[in-house]
């Protein structure tokens, strides 16, 4: 096999591999169970041992098997005798599905709302500077809670909801970006030769700012997943039988004290993947930031 001697491509691997010896023990920690995540999103319903709704009532409220319950439900069971652990794999993957479309939907809104103020200057950028900061000061659960108050809950509502969360950070980060970078020698150019609007801000403008959208969209997809499970523990997200973590938790409060694996696994996942997601966009936000980089050095 014929050697290919690219000393770029060998500066920037050289650059990956310190990058990934000063990576943090709690963020490849973090990675790790977003990974066991990721699987369980693609493939998790292949591994559950029962269906999240069979009722078996002769088992109801058993332990888990490290706790004197027995291995046919490893996890333990619920008040219907439904396995906790068919369950978790389930509501696990419908959050994780929750975040996995809210985050980017609400990404693309509020990215072009932000470039399109900036686009447009004048009237637009003072309309949209009045509407982000109106949603910054108010917050976004008692949106959600009106809006499904007035309208009903239904799963299409839901989506829409949780999808546009975080839209007017992302608009007042584009924002400010697509101010920035339209000063820029290189998008001047561009106009110069006729380009302008949307396939301004997709060629010249976005992959100059992905690195801090995705940062951004790590850190929102915590708080979505935060905010479907609040609200189906709330009794306003998704229904039983459909399982989530919100809506387990909820169900488990009542028996904390008699059989608490009922609530506090879900509990334990929601946590786990929340801190996980913050944690690595701390992580990329050290090394996408100049100043964040020069404060650690």
């Amino acid at each position: 096999m014929a050697r290919i001697d690219n000393p770029i491509l060998s500066l920037r691997v050289r650059a990956f591999g310190r990058s990934v010896a000063r990576w943090d023990t709690a963020i490849t920690l973090s990675t790790l169970w977003l990974a066991v995540c990721v699987f369980i999103l693609l493939f998790g319903v292949e591994f559950a041992p029962y269906r999240p709704t069979s009722i078996d009532l002769t088992h109801r409220l058993a332990p888990p098997a490290f706790a004197g319950g027995t291995w046919s439900h490893f996890l333990g069971t619920d008040d219907l005798g439904r396995d906790v652990l068919s369950r978790l794999i389930y509501a696990t993957r419908i959050s994780l599905l929750v975040a996995v479309i809210g985050v980017p939907l609400g990404a693309v809104i509020g990215a072009l709302i932000g470039f399109l103020a900036a686009y447009m200057r004048g009237l637009v950028d003072e309309t949209v500077t009045m509407l982000v900061d109106a949603q910054a000061a108010l917050p976004y659960m008692i949106v959600a809670l009106s809006v499904i108050a007035f309208l009903g809950n239904n799963v299409v509502l839901l989506m829409i909801i949780i999808g546009s969360y975080g839209w007017e950070r992302y608009a007042r980060l584009s924002r400010s970006l697509s101010m920035s970078l339209l000063e820029r020698g290189f998008v001047v150019a561009a106009q110069t030769y006729g380009v302008s609007g949307v396939p301004l801000f997709v060629r010249h403008i976005l992959p100059n700012a992905l690195g801090i959208f995705f940062v951004n969209m790590t850190i929102t997809f915590a708080e979505i997943m935060l905010l479907e499970s609040s609200l189906s523990f709330l009794g306003l997200g998704f229904q039983p039988p459909v399982a989530s973590l919100g809506n387990m938790i909820g169900l488990g409060r009542e028996y904390m004290l008699s059989a608490w694996w009922v609530a506090v696994f879900p509990g334990t996942v929601i946590c786990l993947t929340a801190l996980s997601a913050s944690l690595i966009g701390d992580g990329l936000r050290d090394r996408f930031d100049p100043s964040a980089r020069e404060a650690a050095r």
